[in-house]
């Protein structure tokens, strides 16, 4: 049998592991090839896919600590092999003595589920990690160094996940399997991810997110140029990095590394606040004068919103959450189970006087209580953002909360600067990271409404003394997901039952799905009204089209 070279991950593991690379419509007795049939003990077998630019899973690599098998997928046509190549597949993931253990599992087992109809016991590795709670979800370098030993190549293993070459789909599944095996009683006490029990309507809207999701992640960069203005060397011996560019700055992260004049000197980021960044050199040695050129390598740590998202598909998976329990979920995503009555009232109330004709019909819709979700679109100038300031007056006028969101801080800060010249009583939440030494000159006009994540994220803060009396709180929407918001008391203060969203034709509506179960459980949110531009680029064209 041919051998792969492990690369030296993680010294102490296997060097070379068997290897054989089989077409699905070959791939009979692969439990004996993986080992399966010696003994009735539940064996984790590690697993990752490769896509193609369609979605199409193309290939599958399935792995023990010793032995490593990948399934090729291309080249299948429609008929009874390819039925009973996936029928075969099928079986042997669906062993009850076989543990599917993967990193980004719930997307696997979804595609597998429903383009192979494989479904089996499996388990997300980086739920195993010990500072999930305050560091969240590890990328696989850290894992292996937690669970393998601190010898593991953290940055070198973490490249396997943004690469397709059969050599990193195969050496991703071993080190699946070896993380899985370190850790089988932990793995065998934890809650498994399955789709038996999805309905053939859940089912398809999750794979389609998990087909989505894998497209995007691949299309994010693995490198990039830095534009700085200064950089010297501390008494500490640490480097400071004055970026000139908020866009290519270099963040705080552990999954990238910084390279200085193509390599000659290496480093990492591990600190920032406004325009500095404090690194850590870990290799090399260049004199800060004679730096020219500075190139971020790797891929950033997930967003808040991001892991939201996944940690809600995760639930489902597992059987701790249903999909489409709020009733946002099911008018977005499922249409046809209901049909919701258009809302009657007449566009007259003297708040929307001001408003043109079109404009007051969808002011009317927003402040209506038969109608739970709003969508309006038109390009610029056709007045959104004079409908939506003059519904939040009315809201205000009325004592009702309601959250105001778009999917940049620009967006938010327009947004911002128009209604306070409507006189309306808001609060602006923005990123101390956007902010600080970079956009503070944007909120000048809004300055005495601001709260900073730093100060709202804070131990000290009070949200009755912070936001008073208004009732009405301007944030990006990724801001919505941090976990802070909640320990921060302000959505127990201003809770959120009224959602206004711009901006919403560049934001994909799965970004919503978590958070719509979460306010309806949290504030029982009733209503959502959502602006756009369907001439944008939308990432969820089907919604503008209703």
């Amino acid at each position: 049998m041919p051998t792969l070279d492990t690369q030296d991950l993680v010294p102490g593991l296997a060097k070379t592991l068997r290897y054989r690379r089989l077409k699905l419509d070959s791939c009979s007795g692969l439990g004996a090839i993986l080992a399966l049939d010696q003994g009735p003990e539940v064996k984790p077998v590690g697993v990752s896919m490769r896509l193609s630019g369609k979605g199409v899973i193309t290939a599958v690599a399935l792995a023990t600590e010793t032995t490593v098998l990948q399934l090729n997928m291309e080249g299948l046509t429609a008929g009874s092999n390819a039925q009973s190549s996936t029928n075969a597949l099928a079986a042997l993931l669906g062993r009850s003595d076989c543990l599917l253990a993967g990193i980004g599992m719930p997307r696997i087992a979804l595609l597998l589920r429903h383009q192979h109809q494989a479904d089996g016991h499996a388990i997300d590795l980086p739920l195993l990690h010990k500072n999930m709670v305050k560091e969240g979800l590890p990328s696989p370098g850290i894992l292996a160094k937690e669970l393998l030993g601190q010898g593991a190549l953290e940055f070198k293993i973490n490249a396997l996940w943004y690469r397709d070459t059969n050599d990193a789909l195969c050496l991703r599944a071993w080190l699946s399997a070896c993380i899985a095996s370190k850790s089988k009683n932990e793995i065998l006490a934890s809650l498994k991810l399955r789709t038996h029990h999805l309905p053939t309507s859940h089912l398809q809207c999750l794979s389609v997110i998990a087909m989505n999701i894998e497209l995007l992640e691949a299309m994010k960069p693995t490198q990039m140029q830095n534009e700085f203005k200064d950089v010297f060397v501390t008494k500490g011996g640490e480097i400071r990095l004055l970026n000139s560019r908020f866009k290519s700055r270099v963040r705080k992260s552990r999954q990238t590394r910084v390279e200085f004049n193509d390599g000659k000197m290496i480093a990492r980021p591990v600190g920032a606040t406004g325009k500095h960044t404090t690194l850590t050199i870990s290799g090399g040695r260049v004199r800060a004068k004679e730096i020219t050129h500075i190139r971020v390598l790797g891929r950033e740590e997930a967003t808040c919103a991001e892991l939201a998202r996944d940690f809600f598909i995760t639930q489902i998976l597992q059987g701790e959450m249903v999909l489409d329990v709020s009733p946002f979920v099911r008018m977005l995503w499922f249409p046809n189970r209901q049909k919701n009555k258009k809302a009657k009232k007449p566009a007259t109330d003297e708040q929307f006087a001001s408003l043109n004709d079109s404009q007051r019909r969808v002011a009317a819709e927003m402040i209506a209580d038969g109608e739970p979700l709003v969508i309006a679109h038109g390009p610029p100038g056709t007045g959104k953002t004079s409908t939506i300031a003059a519904a939040l007056k009315y809201w205000q006028d009325a004592k009702q909360a309601v959250w105001v969101v778009a999917q940049s801080n620009v967006g938010v800060k327009n947004i911002a600067r128009s209604i306070v010249k409507k006189h309306i009583n808001f609060r602006l939440i923005v990123s101390k990271e956007f902010h600080f030494e970079w956009h503070e000159h944007l909120y000048t006009t809004v300055e005495d409404k601001i709260i900073r994540s730093d100060e709202l994220f804070g131990t000290n803060f009070d949200p009755v003394h912070r936001i008073g009396k208004a009732k009405i709180i301007l944030s990006t929407l990724s801001m919505l997901s941090n976990p802070w918001m909640v320990t921060s008391g302000i959505y127990a203060h201003c809770p959120v039952q009224y959602l206004v969203v711009d901006e919403a034709s560049q934001i994909d509506t799965v970004e919503f799905m978590h958070l719509f179960d979460k306010f309806d459980k949290l504030d029982r949110l009733h209503k959502v009204c959502m602006f756009g531009d369907p001439e944008q680029r939308s990432r969820s064209p089907a919604l503008w089209k209703r």
